[in-house]
């Protein structure tokens, strides 16, 4: 179903203790607003002992879900918050989540946790960024309750689509429900060499079409060329490697 809302809802629920009702309203009022357009939402939560859990598919009933959320006790009684597991978990989501084909994909995440890069399992950033980026961009949206572990999601979460929150309510967090992926990703070009005047071939990768491409060729900061299709050719008047 195009253009229709799949959203994971996932907690880290250790270290919560004296917050959980605040971050359950939180995510119900996310999920009430992604299902009353018709959207799904799903319940995943994660810990630092290398365990994340499905406890909801994705579903559109809004009860279901809430059900669930306020039933989940136990979510708030973890106290270890270090090292976290979030890239772990993140990964799971993306390997074993029934997207609808051509649905807008998002995962919200709910922490008070910094992030490790890498996680105890080895799963970095980069490779989350790629999963995130194959079959149709998932979006990743991290919420926490203040700036200093918020920024340390930022640069990941953007490169996703997403963005990074905190300290917050419910009216300041936006979750598009439309297709904003097609001007709102960033790639690095990566693995290239060239010698001095030679010409090089540069192709984005990804499962979605977007309707322009800027490219920065000379990583200085700023777009030098705007193209229609997800390639460019560039000539380096000296050695060149990145």
């Amino acid at each position: 179903v195009a253009d229709k809302q799949d959203a994971v809802i996932m907690i880290n629920y250790s270290g919560m203790y004296g917050v959980t009702n605040y971050y359950r309203k939180l995510a119900s009022a996310l999920a009430e607003e992604i299902t009353a357009k018709d959207g799904r939402v799903a319940f995943w939560t994660y810990d630092d002992t290398r365990k994340t859990t499905k406890d909801l598919d994705l579903t559109t009933n809004f009860k279901e879900f809430s059900a669930y959320l306020w039933s989940s006790g136990s979510w708030a009684s973890g106290t270890k918050d270090h090292p976290n597991e979030f890239l772990s978990g993140v990964q799971e989501v993306l390997d074993t989540t029934n997207w609808r084909t051509g649905s807008i994909k998002t995962l919200i995440v709910i922490t008070r946790t910094p992030l490790k890069d890498p996680d105890l399992n080895g799963i970095t950033g980069g490779i989350i960024r790629e999963s995130a980026l194959k079959n149709g961009t998932t979006s990743l949206y991290v919420i926490s309750e203040n700036e200093e572990l918020g920024e340390t999601y930022t640069e990941l979460a953007r490169s996703t689509g997403g963005d990074a929150f905190w300290n917050i309510d419910v009216s300041n967090i936006t979750i598009p429900d439309h297709d904003f992926r097609k001007s709102n990703l960033s790639f690095s070009l990566q693995n290239y060499h060239s010698k001095p005047n030679e010409s090089l071939n540069f192709i984005v990768a990804t499962a979605d079409e977007f309707t322009t491409y800027e490219w920065d060729l000379n990583c200085d900061g700023i777009f030098e060329t705007t193209t229609s299709e997800p390639s460019v050719s560039f000539t380096y008047q000296v050695e060149t490697s990145g």
